[in-house]
């Protein structure tokens, strides 16, 4: 997240726009850059399928005129917030989100993320989120004593081990680095609290996702029997390549357990090293930050979606890893002047930030709703949109393909990228607004945390 401002330079507002206009060429013009290789089969977007489901957070779909199935804000505090990343405990599934906008059960605590849960198992007409409270309609922040929980520190992964939640938090953010660290914690189902274990990565494991395996259906793992945790990693924010680990899922408590990919050795099969150091990058794309990886049992691939958004498939955690493609386009998949704001072009913009362009970022499968055939799969995800500043949920549809797929090169993805410190310059440190259809005034402060486009 940026913080935000009630005026924004309009010289660094006319950079943004023209800087978004080139971005939308570049998307239009993608199929003329490049092919990839191609394997037995790729996994590919099917195109016109990819679409919003509903909006997750705030009272108010300014898109769709009406109100949304939760109202966060009236119910539980909640006005505004990104991210989302999501994983099953106790039946139930559980959302992260980052820094949060609304009334704090604890405003003066210096740790203002949220988290909710649901017991929803049908997905296709939207979610219904309960958000976890500390004391009436304030949203409860996910605390772990003992650690900065400020600007760019948030929740970002979390997993059940036999009945207990577990969660990955960044940490050590500073002005000279982004998201310094992450830490895992371990939560109390009755107290709400969390207890730190351990700093799981200062290096090249910043932001996580995982997956649980059954150790014997996956040759090449450091481990035959049990189940196992992969644990998918990037470094820099958004500046990184991604990066693999694993651990018995038994000793996720036991830092000392974790084995780093580190390549491959000459009869194809992995390398593991117990020093992150050792660990190797699974492709060249140095532009990852938040990221999601699931296995899709339909079309027998792992799916990766990192940025916003961008789509790469594997048979193996550890690759081969296909070519980069478009998953979602907010210039033609319905994004920009639908759900996300392009000044000058729509009205589905926060109060006060009609200058400040949104963009799509944070996508996190739902690997809960998965489904599909052989031949094709839809998949939900989470997707932060900056501003307005919100989580939507998203759909799309995949397909198994013989065909070449466009490549999606870097540059784009750097010019994209380019826009957060252009839009960081042009924010001032505090917001005022007024809640959407509220008569009194509420002052909301947009901390400095991951976001922006």
């Amino acid at each position: 997240m940026c913080a935000f401002s009630a005026t924004t330079k309009k010289s660094a507002s006319l950079v943004l726009i023209i800087g978004l206009v080139s971005v939308g060429f570049l998307f239009l013009l993608l199929p003329e850059i490049g092919l990839a290789e191609t394997d037995d089969y790729i996994v590919v977007r099917v195109d016109g399928s990819v679409s919003k489901v509903c909006q997750l957070v705030g009272d108010w779909d300014m898109e769709r005129n009406e109100s949304t199935t939760s109202l966060t804000f009236t119910r539980y505090g909640v006005a505004g917030t990104d991210l989302g990343v999501s994983f099953e405990h106790s039946g139930e599934l559980v959302f992260l989100f980052g820094d949060t906008v609304g009334r704090n059960a604890f405003p003066f605590s210096g740790k203002d993320d949220s988290f909710a849960h649901t017991t929803d198992s049908i997905v296709d007409d939207g979610l219904n989120l309960t958000f976890y409270t500390g004391k009436p309609a304030k949203f409860l922040p996910p605390w772990v004593p003992g650690i900065s929980q400020g600007p760019f520190e948030v929740p970002m992964e979390g997993i059940e081990v036999n009945g207990v939640a577990y969660v990955f938090f960044t940490i050590n953010h500073t002005e000279e680095r982004t998201m310094g660290g992450s830490i895992l914690a371990k939560l109390d189902d009755e107290t709400l609290n969390f207890t730190y274990l351990y700093t799981f990565s200062t290096n090249k494991f910043l932001n996580v996702h995982t997956a649980i395996v059954q150790n014997g259906l996956l040759a090449g793992l450091p481990e035959s029997t049990g189940e196992g945790l992969l644990v998918w990693g990037s470094g820099e924010y958004r500046a990184s390549d991604p990066y693999l680990a694993f651990m018995p899922l038994e000793s996720i408590e036991d830092k000392s357990t974790l084995h780093y990919f580190a390549g491959l050795a000459a009869d194809g099969n992995p390398i593991w090293s117990q020093s992150e150091s050792d660990a190797q990058p699974l492709f060249h794309d140095p532009v990852i930050g938040e990221l999601s990886i699931a296995w899709n049992q339909y079309l027998e691939r792992w799916i990766m979606l990192y940025s916003g958004v961008a789509m790469r498939s594997a048979p193996l955690p550890w690759g081969n890893w296909s070519t980069k493609q478009v998953l979602f386009n907010p210039f033609t998949d319905e994004g920009y002047e639908h759900f996300i704001h392009w000044p000058g072009h729509d009205n589905i913009t926060d109060p006060l930030r009609e200058n400040e362009i949104g963009g799509p970022y944070g996508p996190y499968i739902i690997d809960k709703f998965t489904k599909g055939n052989d031949q094709t799969s839809t998949i939900y995800f989470t997707l932060s949109t900056w501003n307005p500043y919100t989580t939507v949920l998203m759909q799309a549809q995949l397909e198994k393909s013989q065909q070449p797929i466009p490549e999606f090169p870097n540059s784009l993805f750097a010019m994209l990228l380019c826009f957060v410190p252009l839009a960081i310059a042009a924010c001032a440190h505090h917001y005022k607004t007024t809640k959407r259809g509220q008569t009194s005034k509420k002052e909301f402060e947009f901390k400095s945390g991951p976001g922006g486009i």
